[in-house]
């Protein structure tokens, strides 16, 4: 059986919804597409963020602090998101961000991208303590509190509230999991990239 590419598939996911995209730029001054090549997934045009949001979280169980930068995208001429593509950097996810077909796919349907490093808590647990999967809540709710600071400072106040697609590999299917463990209910869809888990099995 013939497997989809990746960006295929991540596309056809992202494939039109039912509204169009409104006209008025709301703050934000994007690359011109032209300027854009396909194959240029690397190039810094294609990994352009708008606005930056920094956060810390010391609710986990084995009393650490950790620290988290989220970075957004919004689609040139989006007046209004409806939805964000979360992602955290690992192997392909940089480059997966940036790509151009996602990128118009995202643009097509109003959808923001957060890129979102450090979210997930690795420090060693207390013996016998949770792990990171086991804290989905927390992540969450950290992911949720750079959201919210995120819908003030861009003006899409939207941000806060909109439903997610999680996509993530290796140790960030982590924070895929956790995502749809502790709000499944704000997941539209998840994206497991590689080496998928039980867990949509049992959990889903």
């Amino acid at each position: 059986m013939k497997q989809m590419p990746l960006l295929a598939a991540a596309a056809l996911w992202l494939s039109p919804l039912s509204e169009t995209n409104a006209t008025s730029p709301r703050a934000v001054e994007q690359v011109s597409k032209s300027s854009i090549q396909p194959e240029d997934s690397f190039c810094a045009a294609n990994h352009v963020y708008q606005f930056l949001q920094s956060g810390t979280c010391s609710a986990w169980e084995n009393g650490s602090t950790s620290s988290a930068k989220a970075y957004l995208w919004v689609p040139d001429h989006c007046r209004k998101l409806k939805g964000l593509l979360v992602l955290s950097p690992n192997v392909p996810e940089q480059k997966l961000a940036g790509d151009p077909t996602i990128r118009e796919a995202c643009a097509t349907n109003n959808l923001g991208i957060i890129f979102v490093a450090g979210l997930l808590n690795f420090t060693p647990a207390k013996p016998g303590g949770k792990r990171p999967l086991d804290e989905a809540a927390v992540t969450a709710t950290f992911l949720q509190q750079l959201l919210d600071e995120l819908a003030k400072t861009s003006g899409y106040e939207e941000v806060a509230a909109v439903p997610w697609l999680v996509m993530g590999e290796s140790t960030n299917l982590i924070l895929v999991n956790s995502l749809l463990k502790a709000k499944p209910d704000r997941c539209f869809a998840a994206i497991w990239i590689k080496n998928p888990t039980n867990f949509a099995a049992a959990n889903l």
